[in-house]
């Protein structure tokens, strides 16, 4: 799949601006999805192994932006070190999420947000129709209960069917409506 991710961009001349994520981490993918949909930018998964291919492609382009989100190789940041990328990680996942959130609420201002504990992908995140916050299975992380509790966010939609115990718990520790998406899972045998 990586090398398809390489080989695709090659016909996109047009694109100009680009996230940077590991490629082991999906669920980094899964926070920048929103923001990448908005802003039209090309998600490249690196790593030491694939970077220099995608200096390459990079060399070659007029570039308005590129965000290096999260934990990435020290390869990965030296080489694109001359395109001053703009770096997310504040070395905490619930943190940097909230930092691509805030991004994504500047350029489309919202008040509801999807949560996830990152394990499950759904139209609506990939469209970008709002931003992803994760939530753990029953608890809420300390940093999405603060931001929550200090942000405009009325309504959060639930995604996973393994959730619904975390329904509650967002609602009573940050007081947003909380609804829940249910759908059928691959690993599950009956579906919700």
């Amino acid at each position: 799949a990586g090398n398809l991710n390489l080989r695709l961009i090659e016909d996109l001349g047009e694109i100009d601006s680009f996230i940077i994520v590991d490629d082991s981490y999906g669920f980094s993918a899964i926070a920048i999805a929103p923001y990448a949909s908005i802003t039209k930018s090309w998600v490249f998964f690196a790593n030491s192994l694939n970077i220099f291919e995608i200096d390459s492609i990079l060399s070659k382009r007029d570039i308005k932006k590129i965000i290096i989100y999260g934990y990435t190789d020290r390869e990965v940041r030296d080489t694109l070190s001359k395109y001053n990328p703009e770096i997310i990680n504040k070395e905490d996942r619930f943190q940097n999420n909230i930092e691509i959130v805030k991004k994504y609420l500047e350029i489309k201002p919202t008040k509801q947000v999807a949560l996830s504990n990152g394990e499950f992908i759904e139209k609506e995140i990939m469209k970008g129709a709002e931003p992803v916050l994760f939530t753990g299975k029953e608890n809420v992380p300390d940093q999405i209960r603060d931001y929550l509790k200090n942000s405009e966010i009325e309504v959060g939609v639930l995604i996973g069917n393994d959730l619904v115990g975390a329904a509650t718990n967002i609602r009573r520790t940050t007081g947003i409506s909380v609804m829940v998406k249910f759908a059928r899972g691959a690993r599950s045998q009956t579906g919700g």
